[in-house]
C-alpha cells in the first residue's frame, strides 16, 4: 500500500511543472503580450501568456524574460503569476506565483497597471521590495478568446 501511495504521489509531482501553482498545460494560451520592464539589470524583454480565463478563478500568466538588443547579458527566465489581467482592457493585477525557470541571482517581482485602449496595451509599475524596479509596457501579440 505504502510503495502505491508514493507511485501516486511521484506521479502528481512529475505530472505539474511548478508546484504550488495551477497547471496551464490543459489551458491553451489566449492572450500573449510582449514588451519589456525596467529593474536594476535594465531593459528586459518581457513576454505575458495569458491561459484561458476559468469562471471565478484567478488568472494564471507566464512572465518570461530575456535580454534585448541594448543588454544582451541578462539570461532568460519565466515564473507563474497569479491575479488579474483582463485582455478586453481596464486593470492588470498581478502577483508573484512560482518559478518555472529561474536563473541565478533573479527574483519573481509583480506588475501592476492599465489599459486606456481596450486591453491592446498596458503599462504600469512593477511591483518589487527590490530597488531599481519601476516600469513596464506591453503589446498584445495574440487574442484568441
Amino acid at each position: 500500500m505504502k510503495a502505491v501511495i508514493a507511485a501516486l504521489l511521484a506521479g502528481v509531482l512529475t505530472a505539474s511543472p511548478v508546484l504550488g501553482a495551477p497547471d496551464n498545460s490543459a489551458r491553451p494560451i489566449v492572450a500573449v503580450y510582449e514588451g519589456h520592464y525596467v529593474c536594476p539589470q535594465g531593459l528586459t524583454r518581457l513576454r505575458l501568456n495569458l491561459a484561458r480565463r476559468q469562471p471565478g478563478v484567478p488568472d494564471v500568466v507566464s512572465f518570461e524574460f530575456g535580454p534585448t538588443t541594448g543588454t544582451p547579458d541578462i539570461p532568460t527566465g519565466e515564473f507563474r503569476l497569479s491575479g488579474t489581467l483582463d485582455p478586453d482592457g481596464g486593470e492588470l493585477v498581478l502577483d508573484p506565483l512560482a518559478w518555472v525557470d529561474q536563473p541565478p541571482g533573479y527574483e519573481m517581482v509583480g506588475l501592476s497597471g492599465r489599459s486606456m485602449d481596450g486591453g491592446v496595451t498596458f503599462t504600469g509599475e512593477v511591483v518589487s521590495p527590490h530597488p531599481g524596479c519601476t516600469s513596464f509596457s506591453v503589446k498584445r501579440t495574440r487574442y484568441a478568446m
